[in-house]
């Protein structure tokens, strides 16, 4: 019956009502503030105490390790990017019980859509044991210094040494307090002289823990196998120091020294700031004491006091914990060069303030009593802080947002940097050296000065926020996030290129090069919508807006536009210049002043691959679909993630010309390299496997079999490309990879890729450049030959199409001087040069793009040249040459606008627009028609497609019977 009383008021009466208690866990808490956290949710009272922890929002940090004994539900706010993440998730639940709840959510994204159709492919897919990679240099440093360490305190005991240098200090002060003296009779010079005493001997006892008896079986073998002779040499040079090392990848010894001196060197900074506010100060003081005084000073004291603060932050760090933190000694994963925010919580008392609403300015700004402010630090990896932690953008964390407002300019003070146009070279320094074009490609636009811009390194910001404005509500569900140009500048010298190889083929010039070092600059170019047309700028062949930053050159503070009288914000409290008199608005769209970018750069190892334009010219699909499978290979090389192996793709304007050249470039996202690229980069043949286990994955996938599916989680799709998702194909990959791998046989080891023939001047477009491959590649009516020749002066080809002979000239003019009455440009002209009375051949290759609004004027001229009555003309569109280029012998394709299919030796079939003119009775008559005058072989020659109707007519057709 009806429940008159109703379920849910009983529920509310009778029910054990429990308050949401939530905390958050992330690691960009501290290990003590974790903990206690994991210990209040933990805690199992009965009966439950006020202020118990009932509810954790948590990142992955409680995905492993973690036994919460009693935890009935789990909550996943998205699909995880992984079946194995899923499991370490679900799992935290009902370890006790055998029973939990567990809920996902599905994000309108594909990724998450995915799942939502598909869950048993997330809930119960195969999970596939991690691999390992024993030469991976990088894991295989952090373990050597952590032996060195452990070797040197062992024989510090043994020796009974008590002296200062005999130990490591707790915190990170103790430690600094030497570093910044240079005694070198305490640590950590102590260890690093050890270590230098010792150099052979420790190198040889860590090699023999590779050959240890504790390791038998074919696990030990697999061990001694896999620790090559190049691994071994790579530890000697890191422990020893060499000059092949500089620049790439430092020593130990310089490693440890150089990140604690620029710990020391931040905190003596914080420390000179400190004098400054104390000078400043005394200066206020000696003022007459008005309001705006007497907030000045309030202030200036909390400003004082969270620097205070940040200083004991530092010292306090445990040494142990902030040499595994910045990859010092081993982690659990691969460390990035991090940047710091510093985030000062300033507290009025509420009591004492004084209003100042009316001029705009916080409550913190015009407290009357400063109450001590709270300070914390947090750290990101710099290739996601290069947008997260930029001016103007909010970080959440500890229940708190904050802005950040201020770029700390006194280690990395904004330098002059010169830009090129075309590629990603970029100089410090902002002078030419007397070059009038790039170093790199050779662009003429290098010495203008235009391409000189103001950067800064991103490596510390702050926030200043009012405890009131800086707490969380529920105004609001989504998160405030600021968007950005930024794009990633790949910088190669020539002399870096250790190996290169390319296929000797003029019609698919695909190679790859081994880079010994790379560099990579990520530049934030500044808010995207915060741009004029003034601000647009070219770098890397791409025009975007770049307003850059702008930033107080004394303090770093973002500019803001304000109130004359409230300019003084636009300052931190120590800066000389906030009480300067402004000069109207900081920060105006028509400020004179030129914004300056940031960015973070580092140096690794790579692989380059230079892609032919005919093949990947259908972008961006053709690229991201390559971009993919190349990943898939590397995860089956390396038998799991790869996520510190990145691509960029680097696409460029080649020198003196319209046409783009594109290049991939795998880099490794540790400075110096990991070493799995230096496994890829002995010979050709291990790139060439990647490519091979990609296809054969692609090929033998399960989703091959479902028509409606191009791609799956098992092949090509994975999370890290979920936003790309519409631009990715399996059916694509597997064409790209098979027509790589088919040139594999004509691979030649060349200098370097810029060594390879360039392309013909006179192909002003992709798509004319796609003729020329078609072209080339074999027909059932036989396989044409072009060569190099020059005609008139200019580079054309001699083309040997069965029988006949072709002179083919690239963009002639056809004006009265041939009967032409409008004077027209043809973009082929193909010239009988056998004998046979014929007339040339004129081809336009008409893209959509630049033909879509001149329809009637191509129509007009295309007209007068068949009206002089000297030319065949042909027109050719993009999806005509693009059915013929996607031709495959093997796997069915379909073109853009053609149906093709492939069977043995059978050429494409295509919609030819004489079937739709010729029906019912007309088709037999044309049939007749055909055949009383001895042309039969014409009925199968208009079924065909435009290209093979112009390949046919090039072997053997002329116009007369035509």
């Amino acid at each position: 019956g009806v429940d008159s009383q109703g379920y849910y008021r009983r529920l509310y009466l009778s029910a054990d009502i429990r308050r949401v208690v939530a905390k958050e866990h992330t690691s960009l808490l501290e290990r003590p503030v974790r903990e206690e956290v994991e210990r209040r949710f933990k805690a199992n009272h009965h009966p439950v105490r006020p202020g118990d922890v009932n509810v954790l929002s948590a990142t992955p940090t409680l995905e492993m390790g973690i036994d919460i004994g009693d935890l009935s539900a789990v909550l996943q706010c998205s699909v995880p990017p992984r079946q194995a993440s899923y499991i370490q998730r679900a799992g935290r639940a009902g370890r006790s019980t055998g029973n939990a709840l567990v809920m996902t959510m599905a994000n309108a994204i594909p990724h998450d859509l995915y799942f939502w159709h598909e869950p048993r492919t997330m809930i119960a897919g195969a999970v596939d044991a991690p691999g390992v990679f024993l030469n991976a240099s990088a894991v295989l440093e952090r373990q050597l210094t952590a032996y060195t360490l452990d070797c040197w305190v062992q024989d510090a005991l043994r020796a009974g040494a008590r002296a200062k240098g005999a130990s490591i200090p707790k915190t990170l002060g103790e430690v600094l307090k030497y570093v910044g003296k240079a005694d070198e009779t305490a640590f950590p010079y102590t260890w690093l002289k050890y270590v230098e005493a010792n150099q052979e001997a420790l190198l040889a006892g860590f090699l023999e823990l590779f050959r240890s008896e504790e390791s038998s079986g074919s696990f030990r073998n697999r061990l001694d196998a896999e620790l090559t002779p190049e691994s071994t040499q790579w530890l000697r040079s890191f422990i020893q120091g060499g000059e092949d090392r500089e620049g790439v990848a430092p020593s130990l010894a310089f490693r440890i020294l150089n990140r604690l001196n620029e710990v020391d060197k931040d905190r003596a900074e914080l420390k000179k700031r400190q004098e400054r506010i104390g000078k400043e100060t005394a200066k206020r003081q000696s003022e007459v004491q008005s309001d705006s005084v007497k907030e000045d000073l309030a202030r200036l004291r909390q400003e004082r006091r969270a620097i205070g603060a940040l200083l004991a932050r530092i010292d306090s760090k445990q040494t142990l914990n902030f040499m595994t933190d910045e990859g010092l000694l081993p982690n659990y994963a691969f460390p990035e060069e991090g940047v710091v925010l510093r985030s000062v919580i300033t507290r009025a008392d509420r009591s004492a303030s004084h209003s100042s609403q009316s001029s705009g300015a916080s409550s913190s700004e015009s407290s009357g009593h400063e109450v001590a402010p709270q300070t914390f630090e947090y750290e990101r990896a710099a290739s996601v802080a290069i947008r997260e932690l930029a001016p103007n953008n909010t970080f959440y964390a500890e229940g708190r947002r904050v802005v950040v407002n201020q770029v700390d300019i006194s280690q990395a003070k904004p330098e002059p940097w010169r830009f090129c146009r075309q590629c990603g070279h970029a100089e410090q320094g902002g002078t030419t050296a007397g070059l009038k074009q790039c170093p790199r490609c050779g662009d003429g636009m290098w010495a203008d000065s235009g391409r000189v811009r103001r950067m800064a390194r991103l490596t510390t910001v702050y926030a200043r926020t009012p405890d009131s404005e800086s707490r969380i509500g529920d105004d609001s569900d989504e998160r405030k996030r600021a968007f950005y140009v930024d794009k990633m500048l790949v910088d190669v010298a020539p002399e870096d290129v250790s190996d290169a190889y390319m296929v000797k083929s003029p019609g698919f010039p695909f190679g790859f090069e081994f880079l010994r070092k790379v560099t990579l600059r990520q530049v934030n170019f500044g808010e995207s919508g915060d741009a004029t047309q003034d601000a647009m700028m070219t770098i890397a062949g791409e025009e975007r807006p770049r307003p850059g930053f702008q930033l107080c050159e004394t303090c770093g503070t973002l500019q803001k536009t304000r109130n004359v009288e409230i300019a003084y914000l636009n300052h931190a409290p120590w800066c000389s210049a906030r009480h300067q008199a402004p000069s109207g608005l900081f920060g105006s769209p028509g400020s004179p002043e030129e914004g300056i970018f940031l960015y973070r750069e580092f140096a690794s190892e790579g692989i380059r691959f230079f892609l032919p334009e005919v093949a990947f010219s259908e972008v961006p699909k053709a690229m991201h679909s390559f971009m993919s499978a190349l990943e898939l290979g590397l995860m089956r090389r390396f038998h799991g993630a790869v996520g510190h192996l990145r691509i960029a793709a680097d696409v460029r304007m080649a020198s003196n010309t319209q046409s783009a050249q594109t290049y991939l470039v795998i880099y490794d996202t540790v400075p110096g390299g990991t070493g799995y690229l230096k496994e890829l980069m002995r010979d050709r043949t291990p790139v060439l496997e990647v490519l091979e286990e990609a296809l054969q994955v692609l090929r033998n996938c399960a989703c091959k079999d479902d028509e409606n599916e191009d791609g799956c989680y098992r092949c090509v799709y994975r999370y890290n490309n979920n936003h790309d998702r519409g631009l990715i194909s399996r059916r694509l990959a597997v064409q790209l990879l098979e027509e790589v791998l088919g040139h594999k046989d004509q691979l030649v080891k060349v200098h370097s890729l810029a060594a390879r023939q360039q392309d013909n001047p006179l192909l002003e477009s992709s798509l004319e450049k796609r003729f020329l491959e078609a072209l080339r590649r074999p027909w059932p009516g036989g396989q044409f030959q072009l060569k190099d020749a020059m005609f008139n002066g200019k580079h054309g080809y001699w083309v040997h199409a069965g029988k006949r002979r072709w002179r083919l000239e690239l963009q002639v003019m056809l004006d009265n001087s041939q009967g032409v009455a409008i004077p027209c440009k043809p973009d082929f002209v193909f010239w009988p040069d056998d004998g046979v009375d014929d007339l040339p051949i004129a081809v336009f290759t008409d893209g959509w793009q630049y033909h879509k609004d001149r329809v009637l004027d191509d129509l007009a001229k295309r007209q007068a040249i068949a009206h002089s009555g000297k030319f065949s003309v042909w027109t050719l569109t993009w999806s005509d040459v693009s059915a013929a280029v996607q031709y495959d012998q093997v796997n069915p394709i379909s073109g853009s606008g053609a149906n093709v299919a492939v069977a043995g030796n059978s050429a494409p079939r295509g919609h030819s627009p004489w079937q739709s003119l010729l029906s019912g009775n007309a088709v037999a008559a044309f049939e007749k028609l055909l055949q009383s005058n001895r042309i039969q072989a014409l009925n199968a020659f208009h079924q065909q497609p435009a290209f093979l109707q112009l390949h046919a007519r090039l072997a053997g057709h002329t116009h007369r019977q035509m």
